[in-house]
C-alpha cells in the first residue's frame, strides 16, 4: 500500500516535542481520511473519511478498510524495527520528509549549497562575489554546484543535496536518520 499525505499544514510555532500538523491522508491514491498531531509529544492521530447521515457520523467503510489494511501492512513490515511498525510512524516520517524538503527549497532559494557529511547536513553560502551569473532565480545553477565541488574544502565523500529530485533527497535524508537511529552516527 502506498501511503501519502497531501495539503500538509505545518504549525512550527506549536511544535514542542513532535511536529504539529494537519494533512489529508491518501492510501493507494484514494483520499482515505486525515491525520494530525498537536505537537505536544503525543501520538499522531489519523481517521477515516465519513459523513453525517440522519444527525449521526458514519465512517466510510471503504476508507476504514484501507486504513486497517495499511496499518496491518505496517505492523508486518519486517524492514522496520518492531517499535516502528505502525501507521502513525509512517505518517510522522512523511511529515518529516515534507519539512526537510521545504527547508531545503528555502535554503536553495537563498543560494545556499547543502551537503551531507557523516550523516549530518551542512549549508554553505559562498560570498556573493563568487555568485555572479551562476545562480538562477536564487538557486545555485549546475555550473555553480560544479564549481563548489572543485573548492579546496570539498571532499569526495560528501553528498551534494542541491539538484536532487524530491525522491532522491528524501532517500538521502532517511538514510541519515536511519544511521543515527541504528547508532552508526552519533546523535
Amino acid at each position: 500500500m502506498k501511503v501519502e499525505l497531501k495539503k500538509i499544514q505545518h504549525a512550527l510555532n506549536m511544535s514542542e516535542e513532535t511536529n504539529a500538523f494537519t494533512a489529508d491522508l491518501y492510501i493507494d491514491g484514494k483520499k482515505t481520511g486525515g491525520a494530525k498531531n498537536d505537537g505536544r509529544g503525543g501520538c499522531t492521530d489519523y481517521w477515516a473519511n465519513g459523513k453525517v447521515v440522519d444527525n449521526q457520523w458514519e465512517v466510510d467503510a471503504g476508507a476504514s478498510a484501507r486504513l486497517k489494511q495499511a496499518d496491518e501492512e505496517a505492523r508486518n513490515d519486517e524492514s522496520l524495527e518492531h517499535y516502528l511498525r505502525c501507521l502513525d510512524y509512517i505518517i510522522d516520517e512523511l511529515v518529516q520528509d515534507d519539512l526537510h524538503w521545504k527547508e531545503h527549497q528555502k535554503a536553495a532559494r537563498a543560494a545556499k549549497v547543502e551537503y551531507v557529511d557523516g550523516g549530518e547536513v551542512y549549508q554553505v553560502k559562498l560570498r556573493d562575489v563568487f555568485l555572479g551569473d551562476l545562480t538562477r532565480l536564487g538557486k545555485p545553477s549546475p555550473e555553480y554546484l560544479t564549481m563548489v565541488k572543485k573548492c579546496q574544502w570539498w571532499e569526495d565523500h560528501y553528498t551534494m543535496l542541491n539538484g536532487l529530485s524530491k525522491e532522491e533527497f528524501t532517500k538521502v535524508m532517511r538514510k541519515c536518520a536511519e544511521d543515527r537511529r541504528k547508532g552508526s552516527i552519533p546523535a
